[in-house]
């Protein structure tokens, strides 16, 4: 066979003859680009935050019935109190409501989770460092102590006029603050 048919077999081929010469034909092979990446799929926007529940006039009066309720039937304003969380949970008004009704009938635990949770909310909610404080009178360690003495002293301080103030001033004198 000839080198003419060779290469012409080559070409056909798309094969090298082997003289160095690129065949006649033959394509040279170059890189293939490299894929374009997918394009990231645009972000989902973030859902609106819900409004925050806010309080209505029937929950206004339900609270405004519960200070009522409080000095003569405290045991009444939790069932009020909380049916006000469930609908604005963390209310503030509620949650000291709640705390201090739980003092007035004995329920001293309880007061002090729902006092802790009132000044968490709402650190300016003075009637919840008042429960603060009773809650920790109760009790015999230095360090209720001291929580007690803080608890009047920041009730003092929210309010100076306000109606637990002569038995704050009382406490923190009794305390040695």
């Amino acid at each position: 066979s000839s080198d003419l048919e060779e290469d012409a077999a080559a070409a056909a081929t798309g094969t090298d003859t082997g003289d160095g010469e690129p065949t006649a034909g033959a394509t040279t092979s170059e890189p293939e680009p490299e894929p374009e990446p997918e394009p990231e799929p645009e972000p989902e926007p973030e859902p609106e935050p819900e409004p925050e529940p806010t309080l209505t006039d029937e929950h206004k009066e339900m609270l405004e019935q519960a200070r009522k309720l409080l000095q003569r039937k405290p045991s009444k304003v939790p069932d009020i109190a909380n049916k006000v969380l469930e609908d604005v949970p963390g209310n503030p008004d509620a949650l000291a409501l709640l705390a201090m009704s739980l003092t007035y009938s004995g329920k001293y635990e309880d007061a002090m989770v729902a006092a802790k949770s009132c000044i968490e909310v709402d650190p300016a909610q003075a009637d919840c460092w008042v429960v603060s404080g009773s809650v920790h009178d109760l009790k015999k360690d230095a360090d209720s102590k001291a929580q007690s003495l803080e608890a009047w002293q920041k009730y003092l301080e929210l309010a100076p006029s306000g109606e637990f103030a002569a038995a704050a001033r009382r406490q923190v004198k009794k305390l040695g603050g």
